[in-house]
């Protein structure tokens, strides 16, 4: 590391006369016929320089103790998603390295992606998948399908789109050979902070790293969870499902009324379902632009519910959970308690 110069610590400058005196301090040059008076002045200087530097270098000591002070509490953050690492993407990274991230992450089918729609004439809402010449129908084939491409998750991410056609991007979970490479858990209404919080909770408890959203209508949360591969929808779903049990468990004065479902909705793909339905649930992806000015479909701390600073490094801090942990849930029940949803 470059050692950082008297200037720099605010020491001032040293000039040539300056050093002449030092070297004089030191016993060596240009003792004259004041030589006296001069090497007491030049000692006095070089002991009013090293008292500046040290002042100096208590103040920078301060200040780097103040800039760690100020990164822990977003490392704490980023650790009740489950990860200890520095993330590697940041606000600071290239929109390449950003857009690759938000795909792996998110990762559904290629082929095909769902955009919401509002009808004009009844003020109608839902979703459809994507398709060439922009209207779905039943009997749309799987050929006209349009696939998810980087251009369609940037124009998410940047936002943008009419009224009657917000561009905002729905992802199919589940897979055309029934896995998936996430699980995200849908709260809505009522008591949705104090639920989403508690399954993020259990999650944590459990080593299984969680990423907590505010969703789109910001009275709701998805709880996202991601995989290193993909794994069977059957074990992922058990998996969350088990997560639920445990935080009923352990905070059994909370009902998790808000709880809706989990993305993917099924453990096999409804490939004999007519239309839409065959390519199984959507869930409408995070960050979208337009609705982050607006402060939803942003990550936060399930804790306080706080955004994060740095969407995209609370994005690549949270941990990936390998197939052999998954696995673990394989076996055991998705079945919901009776009172649940």
């Amino acid at each position: 590391m470059r050692s950082a110069s008297p200037k720099s610590l605010g020491v001032g400058t040293v000039s040539r006369h300056d050093f002449f005196g030092v070297c004089v301090a030191r016993g060596g040059y240009g003792r004259g016929v004041d030589g006296g008076d001069r090497l007491a002045a030049a000692r006095e200087r070089v002991r009013r320089l090293e008292r500046e530097l040290v002042s100096a270098r208590r103040d920078l000591a301060e200040i780097e103790q103040e800039g760690t002070a100020q990164t822990e509490p977003a490392a704490r953050s980023f650790s009740r998603n489950g990860s200890e690492h520095a993330p590697a993407v940041t606000a600071q990274s290239s929109p390449e390295q950003k857009l690759a991230l938000f795909r792996a992450r998110f990762a559904g089918r290629a082929d095909a992606y769902a955009l919401p729609w509002v009808s004009r004439r009844t003020g109608k809402k839902g979703w459809s998948p994507a398709v060439r010449g922009g209207f779905f129908t039943d009997a749309t084939a799987d050929a006209d399908l349009l696939p998810l491409t980087d251009a369609v998750l940037e124009q998410h991410l940047r936002g943008g789109g009419t009224d009657s056609r917000v561009f905002h991007v729905g992802v199919y979970p589940l897979l055309q050979d029934d896995q998936c490479r996430l699980l995200a858990c849908d709260f809505d209404d009522g008591d949705w902070r104090l639920d989403a919080r508690a399954y993020a909770a259990a999650c944590r408890e459990a080593g299984i790293g969680a990423l907590a959203e505010i969703s789109r209508s910001g009275e709701g949360a998805h709880v996202w969870t991601f995989f290193e591969e993909a794994v069977p929808a059957s074990a992922a779903r058990a998996m969350g499902a088990a997560m639920l049990r445990a935080a009923m468990v352990d905070r059994a004065s909370l009902p998790m009324s808000s709880y809706d479902r989990f993305f993917p909705s099924q453990d096999t793909l409804p490939v004999r379902s007519p239309g839409r339905l065959r390519l199984g649930n959507l869930i409408a992806l995070p960050l979208h632009g337009d609705s982050r000015r607006h402060g939803t479909t942003v990550f936060a701390d399930a804790e306080t519910w706080e955004p994060f600073e740095d969407q995209f490094a609370a994005l690549a801090a949270v941990s990936v959970v390998g197939s052999n942990r998954v696995g673990e849930f394989a076996n055991t029940s998705n079945r919901l308690p009776a009172n649940m949803k």
